[in-house]
């Protein structure tokens, strides 16, 4: 039998080096799927196969009309499962593969040899111990701050984001407790690139003789009582020197009404889990940006009106410090609109504005001007 998971869409990595067309890929992870349902441990497995694809126009200032990765970054395909080894232990697995619908690429999050751009892991979950998962990991700081954005870190009415904002980790071991009283913990260790001097890569040679290597950990909390929740966490990610970030926040849902509240504080040093950042000595691009610090407040409301509508207004203010250019606010004002023709289809629609202080900073969050307005209409499927 073959199960299907729906994504809800209630709730930004650039790509780089030659991007490879998917229809292999997606092909193999069906073979894949097909596997487990035909071997003789699929009587006591459970797989399923899933997915998201999301489509919309996007209008910018200073960019053309177009699709572009503010409505694709969330397209996925992507195969779990589990298996009851009994004694309430089950053993868990999840493959994902990212891609750009516009125009069939894969979103490879930066890495040019990444095959599986989501999430890749295998673990043991256990309902009175919790859950360890070994892999390519969801980063705990980012995975908990999120949820307190309206859109989930996509679309243009989206949250800012530090410029360390990582969304999974490589290398990662992440334990997950059970939920105690409302509470649940966290904590995750990412093992940085292999620098011994006898058998360390080229790669680990560039990341020793920056200064750049380390091991990356995070912990985090989360809480919920009724009408009120909250999360809050750290992280130092792997092969950044050090590059830290954490963030708090809390939110309430009285009835059709939602509201959220947060704030968070980051660090990137120029390098994050071995990758340089765009900014790093490009001087005619974002100037002379280095070590940046940013510091985050965030807050929203969104009203369901019905159960198919759905409206959002979000604000953020950002202070944005560097070595290398001038410290500058940023300023963003969203609003979105949700229609749901079905548990598994969605359009919708969002507008933005952002103001900078300096288009140096302007340009480190991909925008052309101090003064940017966008507007996003889409859709959203679920399989």
């Amino acid at each position: 039998m073959l199960e299907l998971q729906y994504y809800s869409k209630f709730g930004g990595t650039q790509n780089k080096g030659k991007e490879k067309v998917l229809k292999k890929n997606i092909i193999a992870m069906a073979i894949a799927g097909i596997g487990f349902l035909t071997g003789s441990a699929f009587a006591q497995s459970n797989v399923v196969l899933y997915g998201n694809v999301d489509a919309g126009i996007v209008k910018k200032s200073g960019h053309n009309v177009g699709m572009n990765q503010d409505v694709n970054t969330n397209n996925v395909i992507g195969l779990k499962g589990s298996e009851d080894l009994g004694g309430s232990t089950r053993a868990i697995f999840k493959i994902e593969k990212r891609f750009h619908i516009n125009d069939g690429t894969e979103d490879n999050e930066g890495k040019e040899n990444r095959d599986l751009s989501g999430q890749a892991y295998v673990g043991l979950k256990n309902g009175y111990v919790g859950t360890l998962r070994l892999g390519r990991i969801n980063e705990i700081s980012n995975e908990l701050f999120r949820k307190y954005d309206l859109h989930n870190n996509y679309g243009v009415a989206s949250a800012l984001t530090p410029i360390n904002y990582t969304q999974r980790t490589d290398n990662t071991v992440r334990y997950d407790s059970p939920e105690f009283g409302g509470i649940n913990l966290m904590a995750s260790y990412s093992f940085g690139e292999n620098i011994d001097k006898e058998s360390r890569t080229e790669r680990g040679e560039m990341i020793k003789s920056a200064g750049y290597d380390n091991d990356g950990w995070a912990v985090g909390a989360t809480g919920k009582w009724g009408w009120f929740d909250t999360s809050a966490s750290y992280a130092r990610l792997a092969d950044s020197n050090k590059s830290d970030i954490w963030n708090v926040a809390v939110g309430a849902t009285f009835g059709a009404w939602r509201y959220n509240i947060g704030y968070q504080k980051a660090e990137n040093k120029g390098m994050v889990q071995g990758e340089w950042m765009d900014w790093v000595g490009n001087n005619d691009t974002y100037g002379d940006a280095d070590n940046i610090k940013t510091e985050q407040w965030l807050g929203g409301v969104s009203w369901n009106i019905t159960e198919r509508n759905r409206i959002s207004a979000q604000a953020n203010f950002m202070k944005v410090k560097s070595s290398g250019i001038s410290d500058s606010n940023v300023r963003k004002y969203s609003i979105g609109y949700d229609y749901a023709f079905s548990k598994r289809t969605t359009a919708y629609a969002q507008v933005a504005y952002t103001k900078y202080d300096n288009e140096d900073t302007a340009r480190l969050f991909s925008d052309a001007r101090e003064s940017s307005t966008a507007y996003m209409v889409g859709m959203n499927h679920k399989f």
